[in-house]
């Protein structure tokens, strides 16, 4: 009782807050409020090692985009208790925060570090390519991506194939950036931006059609085709019958509508996607479930773009 009177507090004050009341505000109001927060801050503060907390921390921190805020509790002291793995999943994740925040040096200087730990991992290659990139390295990212492009468009990194070939333009190599664009938009077709670049390399190469049919397929995906508005159409219609749904306490069939609705949508969309997710399994006390899809929720508002 001293301690607690030398701090000037009571035992109510060391009680850490509930995670499941934080959990039930989400889901009823679908993010997290001032409250929430300062709840899981006191909780991080109080149970620092409590892995539910601090992932629950990080996904309101991701969700309210303070991304400063997020890289100072990442880059808190483990008490060397992380193993190799865990060490390894947050670097990366310190690494794409850094990235949001525009803190470029930082996040080579973590891609690099857990680099040297892990020199062959494909997601830690691709964010130093993607940060030398962006940093002007312009031979350290085209290195990168001689030695590991195959690699890294077979993992699914596609957009490392956009990547290089629009660093190949920038350094007027039409014909290598021609060979990487090509196998981006065979994965990609309704990427606007990829036929873009496929166009100008064609035209650099002299292929006056070839260039003119990406072009032009380019401007009609900025413009909007009609598969794109009809796609977009059916997702708005779907979006207001998962709200009703969920209003409505129909759990299983906002569950279908999140099903058929997750793989046609975009990114951006996908992560909206999955904290309703989270506010549906959470509104029936599947506490695990929700926490899985706010973590993917947060990995895709994480990801380069």
């Amino acid at each position: 009782m001293l301690c607690l009177a030398l701090l000037g507090c009571g035992p109510a004050e060391l009680e850490p807050p509930s995670l499941d009341d934080v959990r039930v505000q989400f889901a009823a109001d679908g993010h997290f409020d001032e409250q929430s927060l300062a709840s899981l801050r006191r909780f991080h503060a109080l149970l620092p090692r409590d892995q539910a907390g601090a992932d629950l921390l990080k996904t309101a921190l991701i969700e309210r985009q303070d991304w400063n805020s997020l890289v100072a509790l990442l880059a808190e002291p483990t008490g060397g208790v992380e193993s190799p793995e865990q060490r390894l999943e947050r670097s990366i994740l310190l690494a794409s925060v850094l990235l949001r925040a525009q803190r470029l040096p930082e996040a080579a200087e973590v891609v690099a570090r857990q680099r040297e730990r892990s020199p062959e991992h494909l997601r830690l290659i691709w964010l130093q390519a993607y940060t030398a990139f962006h940093r002007g390295q312009l031979d350290q990212a085209a290195t990168l991506f001689d030695q590991h492009l195959d690699a890294l468009a077979q993992a699914g990194l596609a957009e490392a194939l956009l990547l290089s070939g629009t660093l190949a333009l920038q350094r007027a190599e039409p014909e290598r950036a021609r060979g990487a664009l090509e196998r981006f938009v065979a994965a990609q077709p309704e990427h606007a931006a990829g036929h873009n670049a496929l166009g100008r390399a064609l035209a650099m190469l002299g292929d006056e059609g070839g260039a003119q049919q990406h072009l032009e397929r380019a401007r009609a995906l900025h413009a909007g085709s009609s598969r794109a508005e009809s796609a977009q159409a059916l997702l708005s219609a779907q979006a207001s019958a998962l709200n009703a749904a969920f209003a409505r306490a129909d759990y299983a069939q906002a569950e279908r509508l999140l099903e058929a609705m997750l793989p046609t949508a975009d990114p951006r969309l996908q992560a909206e996607l999955y904290r309703m997710a989270a506010r549906v399994q959470q509104a029936q006390g599947h506490a695990e479930q929700a926490d899985e899809a706010l973590r993917l929720a947060a990995q895709l508002e994480l990801a380069p773009r």
